[in-house]
């Protein structure tokens, strides 16, 4: 009999509790389905429809009343969706910087490295490439994954 009552309290203090957020998964399944038929090309991987989700719903709500873990999951989500201008702009991290200007800058001038190997005996002139994969991120203006360079001489990031 008591563990009736204590069932019977807590649910009542869950129902005198703040008021239950209720999401519609049915809607924002049809939501969805309506985002990937207007734009085919968007990766249908599961996070970047949960942050296109979150951005959604916290356009809703004045970003004056963001608790400090919504303002950061914002941002996150912001970042997610290939956003990373507004994600700076809100965060001041230096990391959505770099990754935006990179997007933005073209291929820096660095030449590629050419060596000269013994192959049979004979010369052969082999050439390096001076830049690798560093992150692959998401880019809002081509709505494609792109991989961000960056150069072994300068150190610059490009997309390529």
């Amino acid at each position: 009999m008591s563990a009736y009552k204590n069932q019977q309290m807590i649910k009542d203090m869950g129902d005198n509790a703040l008021p239950k957020v209720v999401f519609d998964v049915q809607k924002n399944d049809a939501e969805q389905l309506a985002l990937k038929k207007r734009s085919g090309n968007l990766p249908s991987n599961i996070e970047y429809q949960r942050a296109l989700a979150y951005v959604t719903a916290m356009c809703e709500i004045p970003r004056e009343d963001f608790t400090q873990g919504q303002m950061e999951r914002y941002i996150r989500a912001l970042a997610d969706i290939g956003d990373y201008g507004q994600a700076y702009e809100l965060s001041g991290e230096a990391t959505y910087k770099e990754i935006d200007d990179a997007l933005r800058s073209g291929k820096c001038k660095c030449k590629d490295v050419t060596t000269t190997i013994l192959e049979n005996g004979r010369p052969k002139t082999v050439t390096h490439p001076n830049a690798f994969v560093k992150k692959q991120v998401f880019d809002l203006m081509k709505q494609a994954h792109v991989n961000l360079m960056c150069c072994n001489k300068c150190l610059k990031l490009y997309a390529a």
